[in-house]
């Protein structure tokens, strides 16, 4: 499967993406603000990603973010993960690469897409997620979506969660001065 931007790819992960998807976590930025374990953990996410796209329904989407020109290009992943939760509902989740941090106009780009995805293809409700206070401020303003309590994750870290229900999207996507053109398309198999 495959969801086309602008700019970017948002792509099902193959085994070729394995020293890439590995690089991006050993980055020592990426390892100060995750940890020094996440590099280890990397190969078995990666498989877990590959054999969700191939579970059969599908409940869970992680993709890889290229760029569009530059497919084998990684530069982070996002994802809908409907497993574990209520029908109509899914996590959200967007990770780059350390070298794309601060590119805010790349993080809106590849989260519009797997909304439209979400709201659209899925026919979700509602979708949720959590990341770093302040990060959800812009996204939450941007989307309309609303900014939950920061709270304290399982690891220790502050988390602040925000969720988006179809309405709200349906409000954003209504302004003119959102729009954007996406293509989608599903690869064969």
């Amino acid at each position: 499967m495959e969801i086309l931007t602008r700019r970017f790819r948002l792509r099902d992960f193959t085994a070729a993406d394995a020293a890439a998807f590995r690089a991006y976590h050993e980055d020592p930025r990426y390892r100060a603000l995750y940890g020094d374990g996440i590099a280890d953990a990397a190969p078995g996410l990666l498989q877990q990603f590959i054999a969700w796209a191939a579970e059969k329904p599908r409940r869970n989407f992680q993709f890889a973010v290229t760029e569009r020109e530059a497919p084998g290009r990684l530069i982070g992943c996002a994802g809908l993960r409907q497993a574990g939760f209520a029908p109509g509902q899914a996590e959200f989740g967007l990770e780059l690469a350390a070298d794309q941090w601060g590119r805010y106009g790349c993080a809106i780009e590849v989260a519009t897409a797997l909304l439209r995805f979400g709201f659209g293809t899925l026919a979700l409700d509602c979708i949720h997620g959590a990341s770093v206070p302040g990060r959800v401020d812009r996204l939450a303003a941007w989307f309309g979506a609303s900014a939950g309590k920061p709270g304290t994750a399982a690891d220790g870290s502050v988390t602040q969660p925000w969720r988006i229900v179809q309405a709200q999207w349906a409000a954003h996507e209504a302004r003119p001065r959102h729009a954007m053109t996406l293509e989608r398309r599903q690869a064969k198999a």
